[in-house]
């Protein structure tokens, strides 16, 4: 590297779209080691503050303005690999979210700041005290016996004069820290992956089913070729597909190579860890929000040490900076919340596959009920298929019942949400030392008060939608902003005291149950009861060791758990999922249903699923109870291509907001205009991306902001993109104080 000032481009983490220049001059170099590359961390100026950076070129032309210096070198290797670079500026792109947005996603966590203080230490350098003043000889004294002080504790007992002359004459040195860390040489280096003294056979003592056998040895040789694959397993529930998963794994880490595995909940987070480390030991690492801040620290740490070789977690692991990716896991991977619904709003699944299409490695997609995307792609062609069709041991799957709310009604037994039936099977379940799972997708105890005079139905201010009773807080709370007001005797609008309370949720489900069957233990396991680290963990603990008999919740607890012991899984009230406004609502109760159905029988036959609806025709129930996976995907492909859905078209939702209507609906105007004149697209794009809006959206009004959707559709990928690129230049000019979000592939329309 020539000892002459060089240019480097740098991403800082700030919302803007673009990274910054800065110059590194022979000072800079001497702070690191080595020859400075892209992917290593640097210390910049940024206005008034210090920022942790990552090199994205080096060696870039002289800009024609003044440019900053880099004032420290932190790593003496990178900390992010190329492949991973070039994934988050694809991110940024594709998502059309802020490149130094998009940089943070490889940053543990929030509370480990990506801000450096500053902070003075003695540099080591020979003082002659007939050379210093009295003042001056004070802060060497105070320095004398401290590894280093902050600037503000330096700065309030000194004067910053003295402070400035002894970094002059080089008595003092600067160095920067960021959550207890100083930035010097990195505590890592690099460790040569192919030493088999220090590799285990991670060997496993259960023998694979002859489908697990043929599954494993197709994705080992696509791991063997060393190229990109994505490869769709879809295997019934319990067929054995993390043990797949854990071979394949286990013959990449032999080969030098590295794993990610991918969940789609924390909840299922702990069973899969277990599994993993029972396995492979300290070389697992896992990343996800409710772990403590110090634990993921020390988790990064030990990925840029090359210490852990396997991570699993949520959707922000895909962006972990582990190098050497040979097979990236997506399991569950038809789940929508792999999708991001805020800020940045990437789809982790599909993140994955450019992951390891950058990486030149195996992504495997895992799920019993595979999104419609992904499996059109595999009938296709697009991806390698392999099936598992069978349980382990040859388990049936489970008898699914199905109860006609319209026939059956739980007042007869005096209950508001159980119905005979159900509870019959529940009491057999209990009586043969049987545990059971029950899933209602509603928190809260239940979804309103209604005035029975005059239908007054209390509303949130900020959203305008029903607020939901939570009874141990007594209050009615608002689940989109977190607005609440005391529960009301008398109807606000007419005085009546005539007010019930109508729906349920699962404190309302959790009471009924603790009616109905006293002497049996329960757990509740939704967003109010998980918000503690560790929470998962406890109540997954509790439930798999037989403690309590009754696991109830929302659709976490149907999802990926794994309990021998479950004998009946109920589902009461399925309808909730059905008018919902999105052409995704057929296909998530279809994979309700099959998911719900996979928790129960998993050791024993006999197992049995009670679905409680009013709706019994409806097609993707009658497909469930029949396990006609098969009819369901030709049944939804057909409707999907007739309106031009995915998997075949690609769609981004445009979303405005405003906190004014009419400001927002004369906007919409303007946008409506410019669109029926064709000025909506790019010179190159004709009828080729449609366009269908501006519309109020489904949820009119949020956190005091009211919404309105424009919605477009392609078959051409790059088209929609230049279109959106196209849009958002003429929203800027068209409508400036509008404020608008790109939700790419969104998963919901609410």
């Amino acid at each position: 590297m020539s000892h002459k000032e060089t240019y480097i481009e740098v991403f800082l983490p700030v919302p803007v779209d673009n990274w910054f220049t800065y110059k590194v001059d022979e000072t800079t170099r001497k702070s690191g080691e080595g020859e400075l590359v892209a992917g290593q961390r640097v210390l910049v100026p940024f206005g008034s503050r210090v920022l942790v950076g990552v090199v994205r070129r080096v060696g870039v032309d002289k800009p024609d303005y003044k440019t900053k210096t880099v004032k420290q070198i932190i790593d003496s290797t990178p900390c992010l690999s190329n492949q991973l670079m070039k994934l988050l500026e694809w991110a940024s792109h594709y998502y059309f979210h802020p490149i130094g947005d998009v940089f943070k996603q490889f940053m543990p966590h929030k509370d480990i700041k990506l801000e450096a203080n500053k902070f003075y230490r003695l540099s080591g350098y020979h003082i002659d005290l007939n050379t210093v003043s009295d003042k001056e000889i004070t802060v060497i004294n105070y320095l004398s016996n401290k590894e280093y002080v902050s600037k503000n504790t330096l700065v309030k007992r000194f004067n910053q004069g003295i402070i400035n002359r002894l970094l002059k004459n080089g008595m003092l040195e600067v160095v920067f820290k960021t959550n207890n860390q100083i930035f010097e040489k990195p505590p890592y280096s690099i460790v040569d992956y192919h030493d088999s003294n220090t590799l285990e056979t991670f060997q496993s003592n259960i023998i694979l089913t002859e489908e697990q056998t043929s599954v494993v040895d197709q994705l080992i040789t696509y791991l063997q070729a060393k190229t990109f694959q994505t490869t769709l397993v879809m295997g019934v529930t319990g067929s054995g597909k993390t043990e797949i998963y854990m071979h394949v794994i286990a013959e990449a880490i032999k080969n030098g190579k590295n794993a990610i595995v991918l969940v789609p909940e924390i909840a299922l987070t702990p069973q899969l860890v277990n599994r993993f480390i029972e396995r492979f030991g300290i070389i697992v690492g896992i990343v996800h929000s409710k772990i403590k801040p110090l634990a993921l620290k020390k988790t990064y740490e030990d990925i840029l040490s090359d210490k852990i070789r396997i991570i699993i977690g949520v959707r922000s692991a895909i962006f972990a900076p582990i190098k050497h990716v040979g097979i990236i896991v997506v399991d569950e991977e038809h789940e929508h919340t792999y999708k991001q619904e805020d800020r940045f709003r990437y789809n982790a699944r599909d993140v994955a596959i450019m992951r390891g299409k950058l990486e030149q490695g195996l992504v495997v997609l895992g799920s019993a009920t595979p999104s419609l995307e992904s499996y059109y792609n595999a009938i296709t062609g697009k991806y390698k298929f392999c099936r598992l069709e069978h349980r382990i041991h040859n388990l049936p799957m489970p008898e699914i019942h199905i109860i006609d709310l319209k026939k059956e009604n739980p007042h007869r037994i005096g209950n508001e949400i159980l119905t005979k039936p159900v509870v019959d099977a529940l009491s057999e379940t209990f009586s043969k030392n049987k545990q059971a799972i029950i899933m209602l997708n509603r928190r809260g105890y239940a979804s309103s008060f209604i005035c029975e005079d005059c239908g007054h139905i209390e509303k949130c201010p900020q959203c305008d939608i029903p607020l939901t009773y939570h009874k141990p807080l007594q209050r009615l709370i608002c689940h989109y902003c977190g607005y609440s007001e005391p529960i009301f005797l008398k109807c606000p609008d007419c005085g009546s005291s005539n007010v019930k309370l109508v729906g349920i949720g699962t404190q309302r489900l959790e009471e009924e149950i603790k009616k109905i069957f006293k002497s049996i233990k329960s757990i509740r396991m939704d967003k109010d009861t998980t918000g503690r680290a560790g929470s998962h963990e406890k109540f997954i603990d509790m439930f798999g060791t037989g403690h309590v008999m009754i696991l109830l919740g929302t659709q976490m607890v149907s999802k990926g758990l794994d309990f021998p012991n479950v004998d009946l899984v109920c589902l009461p009230l399925l309808d909730i999922g059905l008018n919902i406004p999105d052409f995704r609502s057929s296909e998530r109760v279809f994979n309700i249903i099959m998911q719900s159905a996979g928790r129960a029988g998993r050791s024993e036959k006999g197992a049995r699923v009670f679905i409680q609806t009013y709706n019994p025709d409806y097609y993707p129930i009658k497909y469930a109870v029949d396990y006609n996976i098969e009819l369901f995907y030709k049944t939804e492909l057909n409707y999907r291509k007739q309106l031009l859905y995915p998997p075949f078209s690609r769609i981004a939702l445009i979303i405005f907001k405003h906190k004014d209507l009419n400001t927002l609906q004369y906007a919409m105007e303007k946008i409506t205009k410019i669109l029926a004149n064709g000025l909506g697209k790019p010179e190159n794009v004709s009828n080729e991306v449609v366009f269908f809006g501006p519309v109020p959206a489904p949820m009119t009004k949020a956190k005091g902001v009211y919404i309105y959707h424009l919605l477009l559709k392609s078959s051409k990928t790059n088209l929609l993109s230049d279109t959106i690129y196209h849009l958002i230049n003429e929203f800027k000019e068209l409508i400036p104080d509008i404020k608008f979000i790109i939700d790419m592939d969104p998963q919901h329309f609410v």
